[in-house]
């Protein structure tokens, strides 16, 4: 009977086991395999050096999990917490523990865009930068020349040498990382427009290049027209013409200038005025695109010295001193007089005279 008893016993007590492991069982592939309930898509950042904890409790507080320490259970029982990499992810609905835990060990991070624009200048770019909240800001405080130190070449003007174009990068990305890429990209596309470059061309080196594809870009956003502003900037260098073009001197001014140039204004001194001084600045005052820079290896033929805007975005180009005022008061309707040269009075953008 004892025995039976026994038999018994262990018969019931296998069964609560079998139960109970069963339960568990259940209960882990439950947790495992199905998704979490109520929840919906999230943008998780995982710093890097965060702790499977650390990890746990930012998807538990993000509303991904609704069970962070099984979740460290079930990485550590799988022996994965190391291979789990930090970064922004994008967690779908209805995904499932596992899935969560497989797609932390992916590195299938977001990853954000940052556009800089034909026709910035350098600090336009760095405070793009800056008011990103994704990028870490490693050249926050830092000079241009400390900038451009950081890239390799101390001695350069940052001025006009990147390359406008979309960069993606992961959150927490150093922000010298995207100058650097748009720095290297630009030196890049530059040699190789320069190998292809039109036959004498009077540019001392493709730096010069750059300065008048910086000059084009803030001068025109017609495609047929640069190529034709080319001309007019390279033939006025050639016959030792002042250049005369406005943003030159608006990048002077900097944050003096208020919107409409002056007359004192063109009198302002400074080497990258172009009313005052011959030749070309000693720097690009922009962020050329290519098209601006082809233009300035590709310059059009003709005889044109002259250009004003017609008000509608393009120009009247004109190969004497006579057309242009003419094309001035066909456009203008009237001309005030001022008292400097007449060469002089010509303020609008894009319209060296």
């Amino acid at each position: 009977m004892r025995s039976l008893l026994r038999t018994y016993g262990t018969f019931i007590t296998s069964i609560i086991l079998t139960s109970v492991i069963l339960c568990l069982s259940v209960e882990w592939y439950g947790y495992k395999y199905l998704p979490s309930k109520n929840f919906q898509v999230a943008e998780v950042y995982i710093p890097p050096g965060t702790s499977i904890h650390g990890i746990a409790n930012i998807l538990h507080t993000q509303g991904v999990l609704e069970r962070p320490k099984a979740f460290v259970f079930m990485a550590r029982l799988e022996n994965v917490t190391k291979y789990i990499k930090a970064g922004e992810y994008v967690i779908p609905t209805n995904i499932t523990p596992s899935q969560l835990l497989q797609l932390l060990r992916s590195g299938k991070v977001r990853y954000r865009e940052i556009t800089f624009i034909e026709g910035w200048r350098f600090n336009q770019m760095i405070n793009a930068l800056e008011k990103n909240p994704y990028l870490k800001h490693d050249c926050l405080g830092k000079s241009p020349q400390e900038i451009m130190a950081l890239l390799g070449d101390p001695e350069k003007n940052p001025e006009g040498r990147f390359y406008p174009n979309t960069f993606t990068f992961a959150r927490g990305t150093n922000e010298s990382l995207i100058l650097k890429e748009s720095y290297q990209l630009m030196k890049k596309e530059l040699a190789k427009a320069w190998n292809q470059r039109a036959p004498n061309l009077p540019y001392l080196s493709a730096d010069d290049a750059v300065i008048v594809a910086s000059l084009i870009e803030k001068e025109t956003a017609v495609a047929a027209e640069r190529p034709i502003i080319a001309g007019v900037i390279l033939r006025r260098l050639h016959d030792n013409m002042l250049l005369q073009i406005d943003p030159t001197v608006i990048y002077a001014l900097g944050e003096k200038y208020t919107g409409k140039l002056s007359k004192e204004d063109l009198k302002f001194n400074s080497t990258y005025n172009t009313y005052l001084y011959k030749g070309l600045p000693p720097s690009p005052i922009a962020m050329p695109g290519m098209a601006s820079l082809n233009a300035a290896l590709h310059p059009a033929d003709g005889q044109a010295l002259y250009y004003v805007s017609k008000g509608d975005g393009t120009h009247e180009f004109t190969a004497t001193l006579a057309e242009h005022h003419e094309a001035i008061h066909k456009y203008r309707h009237s001309v005030q007089p001022v008292s400097v040269p007449w060469q002089m009075i010509n303020r609008e953008k894009g319209k060296p005279s």
